[in-house]
């Protein structure tokens, strides 16, 4: 029988799955792996090294998942392709009124912090991306950063989802997987111990307005700046109204804002620009008479100046 000089293979081709299959060739003794790359439009042939057909599919399997795993991602199926469809869609709702402006800032830290999201995440293909993933993720970060808090944890998971829930509404992935959220610590706000809760004695509200006044009345300084009867109006407006004392909420509150109500006594305020973002605050019946204090103080305010320390305007 004449040998052939091609070559050719002994046995059939065995197929493994689509586009990888294992052959032999004659004069080795080894199975041949052959697995179709699509990335490069070609067939890519090595050797197995088993002469065990069953070691063999084993081996052909291992090897076309690495050559599989280490193909570029179609830029439209990349986690980044969506995140950057996620702040896009964000920063339009927050332009609407829709979402706050925060929330754009907490998904583009997660995003693109030194260790975040798009770090990790962002040449991956959006429809392998499993519960494991984002779990192995997270073991990592808290190796590097473990000083973040349950709560910003908590951020990047939303961020996450935010990113995954646009590619379902896109079509490419169907579900999105399981994303624990952190337990949070309960850290409950400082708080006045007041009567009848405590004796008179012992009534920490009454102490910090007698301690006000008293710094009013000896004309104490606080880094050059006099104190004087407004920080007892801003302690009791602060107590009364529940707006949070920061300069997007408490401080910047106008005359416009206000509205004094009589059914039941108190004030409706607005809060153009706070954390939760527009919203209506009501307040307890003792602010008017502190607000009915500030407009005697100023008179000729007018509905655009701030209620509040007009004087001394931190930012």
């Amino acid at each position: 029988m004449a040998t052939s000089k091609v070559n050719c293979s002994d046995l059939k081709a065995v197929k493994i799955f689509k586009g990888v299959s294992i052959y032999k060739v004659r004069g080795s003794q080894y199975w041949y792996v052959r697995i179709w790359d699509s990335a490069r439009q070609k067939y890519i042939v090595k050797s197995t090294s088993e002469t065990s057909r069953i070691e063999a599919r084993h081996a052909a399997a291992d090897l076309a998942r690495s050559i599989t795993q280490s193909q570029p991602v179609e830029r439209q199926f990349t986690f980044r392709y969506f995140a950057d469809r996620t702040l896009t869609k964000a920063s339009r709702l927050a332009a609407d009124g829709d979402r706050h402006i925060g929330t754009v800032k907490a998904i583009e830290w997660a995003m693109n912090a030194e260790w975040g999201l798009l770090k990790w995440f962002g040449a991956k293909d959006v429809r392998k991306i499993k519960t494991r993933d984002f779990m192995d993720f997270m073991d990592a970060l808290a190796k590097r950063r473990p000083d973040l808090s349950s709560s910003s944890k908590n951020s990047i998971m939303s961020a996450f989802r935010n990113v995954l829930k646009v590619a379902r509404e896109e079509g490419a992935i169907d579900d999105l997987p399981d994303t624990p959220r952190a337990k949070q610590k309960d850290n409950p706000r400082p708080f006045f111990r007041f009567k009848p809760l405590v004796e008179a004695k012992n009534d920490a509200y009454r102490k910090l307005l007698k301690s006000a006044r008293e710094m009013a009345e000896e004309g104490v300084k606080v880094r050059g700046i006099p104190v004087t009867y407004e920080l007892y109006d801003v302690i009791v407006f602060l107590t009364q109204s529940f707006v949070r004392p920061v300069v997007s909420e408490l401080y910047a509150i106008k005359h416009n804002d206000i509205t004094i109500s009589e059914k039941p006594p108190g004030l409706s305020v607005v809060i153009r620009d706070g954390k939760t973002g527009y919203r209506v605050a009501r307040t307890m019946p003792e602010a008017v008479s502190i607000y009915k204090a500030i407009r005697k103080r100023y008179p000729e305010a007018a509905g655009e100046d701030y209620i509040l320390l007009p004087d001394t305007r931190i930012g």
